[in-house]
């Protein structure tokens, strides 16, 4: 049955045809944080607590 749920969910999730923005990663007080610089414009943070990460925001917005 999870094989069958992992399945659907990767089928689920858009896949971008272009190629994946560079992951960067800093440290801030002994904690590695992951991040993307990409785009132009006003800088714009997201903090979640989800399960998804930045592949699931369109790279166009």
């Amino acid at each position: 049955m999870s094989v069958i749920a992992s399945v659907l969910l990767c089928l689920a999730v858009p896949s971008n045809a272009t190629s994946a923005p560079l992951v960067k990663e800093v440290d801030v007080n002994g904690v590695r944080l992951s991040y993307v610089d990409q785009g132009s414009g006003e800088p714009v943070v997201f903090v979640h607590g989800a399960v998804s990460d930045g592949s699931a925001v369109p790279a166009d917005q």
